[in-house]
């Protein structure tokens, strides 16, 4: 099951008073979960094929689009 944040985006009946924020970046431990794989392997993925990351300082994040976008590249390949 694919993480929620990784689902293509849907309309969804939020209460009209409330507006949710969408998510524009996760940290490394959410982006593995989204990926369903573990931090190291997060690291590979960043080293080794180029998954794009935005270091800011010592953290690093990930920008949601662009895991989804990456996701798309590498299943065409």
């Amino acid at each position: 099951m694919a993480h929620p944040a990784l689902a293509p985006s849907e309309a969804k009946a939020d209460p009209p008073s409330v507006k949710q924020p969408e998510t524009l970046l996760v940290n490394k431990k959410t982006a593995a979960d989204m990926l369903q794989v573990s931090e190291k392997t997060l690291d590979n993925f960043i080293t080794d094929f180029g998954l794009p990351c935005i270091r800011l300082g010592r953290n690093i994040r990930f920008s949601v689009e662009a895991l989804r976008n990456w996701i798309s590249e590498r299943g065409t390949q």
